[in-house]
């Protein structure tokens, strides 16, 4: 948990620089350099997350299965990027991408079983969409 914690912390903060996020949670902690109004925020989030899920009655496969999608769809949008990446060369494909292009097929055949719940993470997808759109760094 604590390499899970401080991880997405420090991917949090960096979207918060790029402007994924709001600039008053990109900051660190003078003594120990940690992402501290990160921490604070996810901390936030988790207990509001665990609210809802208590008096909602979620049951345990659908609390492990909303977050799972998630990572799932990560994993699809990243091995699509790896695949685009690596896959064109001057010659037509390329052997490097054989294993971004396994990790997508994978990932993409798991991807339904998730079934209806893949809707949470395609809401929050959507409202982040939204977010950058209106609120995002401008170039």
């Amino acid at each position: 948990m604590n390499a899970y914690t401080t991880g997405v912390s420090r991917l949090f903060y960096a979207v918060a620089r790029d402007g994924g996020f709001p600039k008053a949670i990109y900051h660190l902690n003078r003594r120990s350099q940690a992402p501290d109004r990160v921490l604070i925020t996810l901390l936030g989030s988790i207990a509001v997350v665990l609210t809802i899920y208590y008096f909602s009655q979620v049951d345990l496969e659908t609390a492990l299965l909303v977050p799972s999608g998630a990572a799932i769809i990560v994993y699809v949008i990243g091995s699509a990027a790896g695949v685009k990446i690596l896959g064109h060369g001057l010659k037509g494909v390329r052997k490097e991408s054989a294993f971004p292009l396994i990790s997508l097929a994978i990932s993409l055949l798991i991807l339904p079983f998730i079934g209806p719940l893949l809707f949470a993470s395609l809401i929050v997808i959507a409202a982040a969409l939204v977010y950058v759109m209106a609120f995002g760094r401008r170039s």
